[in-house]
């Protein structure tokens, strides 16, 4: 399936509620986790780049917490959306492992299956 980078950072961060299923749903989930991350390698490198970039030193409370982000209110904000954007919407194709939601009835509550349909399909027959 052909996928931009944003999309795919959205699906690696759905599929970690599933991670600690010792089932099929856990295996496909593991698989679909080291799937995704392969393939936004160069995708993280860049964004923290970019963070590290335009980003500012993160304050709490008075107190540096010796992280860099960037937030819309960074004075920055708008140079590292621009570059950002850039590489976040490029689109490459990946093999993700589905499962059946018959597969799923009973294992993954509703929200669940909600959350991670983009790895559920419908039976074939």
């Amino acid at each position: 399936m052909k996928l931009m980078n944003v999309e795919m950072e959205t699906m690696l961060g759905q599929v970690q509620s599933v991670l600690g299923h010792v089932d099929k749903v856990g295996y496909v989930a593991a698989r679909n986790t080291r799937i995704l991350n392969t393939a936004l390698t160069e995708y993280f490198q860049i964004k923290q780049e970019l963070i590290t970039k335009h980003g500012e030193k993160e304050i709490i409370d008075g107190e540096p917490t010796g992280r860099i982000v960037v937030t819309p209110k960074s004075e920055h904000f708008k140079e590292f959306e621009k570059e950002f954007s850039e590489i976040a919407t490029i689109e490459h194709e990946v093999e993700l492992m589905k499962l059946n939601y018959n597969e799923v009835i009973g294992i993954l509550s509703g929200e669940e299956i909600l959350k991670l349909d983009w790895m559920l399909e419908d039976e074939e027959g």
